[in-house]
Formats: C-alpha cells, sequence, structure tokens
C-alpha cells in the first residue's frame, strides 16, 4: 500500500468517486478546484481517501476553516486507514494554516467523534464538528 496527495479536482483519482458514501457531498466537493485530497493506494486501487476544502472558498488567501471527509472501502475498514489517511490530509491542512479550525460531519461524525477530535487536536489544529 502507498499514500499519495492530490490538489485539484482534475487531479483527484477517478477512482476516488467509488469510495463515496455521502455522493451529494461529495460530488459538491469534488467540483471544487480548491479540494484536496490524501489518498491510499492498494495494487493502484483507492481503497481510502480523505478530502477536505476550505469551509469558504472566497474568504481569504489563507483559509481559516477546513472541511474534512474520509471514506474508506467496506473490505478495508477495520484496520486503521481511515484515521491514516485523514492524519495525512490534517498534515497538509496543517501547513496550509497551522491555526485551522477544522469542521467534520455527516451521519457518521458521531460514530468517531473522539478519532476526529483526537487527531485534529494532536496537530494542534481546533475541531469544529459536524456541518
Amino acid at each position: 500500500m502507498r499514500i499519495q496527495h492530490f490538489a485539484g479536482r482534475n487531479n483527484i483519482p477517478v477512482g476516488c468517486r467509488s469510495l463515496v458514501l455521502s455522493y451529494g457531498l461529495m460530488q459538491h466537493w469534488l467540483r471544487q478546484n480548491d479540494i484536496q485530497a490524501s489518498v491510499i493506494f492498494d495494487n493502484e486501487q483507492p481503497v481510502s481517501w480523505s478530502a477536505f476544502i476550505p469551509a469558504y472558498p472566497d474568504h481569504s488567501i489563507i483559509p481559516d476553516e477546513f472541511n474534512i471527509g474520509v471514506f474508506t472501502a467496506r473490505d478495508h475498514r477495520g484496520n486503521g486507514l481511515g484515521k491514516l489517511v485523514m492524519r495525512h490530509a490534517l498534515y497538509f491542512i496543517a501547513m496550509i494554516n497551522p491555526h485551522a479550525v477544522v469542521r467534520y460531519g455527516s451521519n457518521y461524525c458521531y460514530a468517531f467523534n473522539n478519532t476526529y477530535n483526537t487527531e485534529i487536536v494532536r496537530l494542534g489544529l481546533t475541531p469544529d464538528h459536524c456541518y
């Protein structure tokens, strides 16, 4: 397995679309020019990815709030890939703005609330759940 980071909607691997749980939200994100994603590949197939976009794209040159989501293929869940790929994406958010607020959500946010909070705070960022 390998992990790689991508910036820009035209650079996100097409195979990531098949991992999307929330088609409405992620299809919206995939149309944003400023989307970035960290992707874990297994034999060149994306099996887990964490995407983020600025919460307010036109708000400032250096965004201070980001929305993040994590998606893992059903047959690869339960082995820490989601946490690993989220950590990788959070590292890139911290490089953009080390004081950023990171928002997360969806139907699953309460199930993974502690994981999100722990990982976000670990990098010195501020968590703000459920968009």
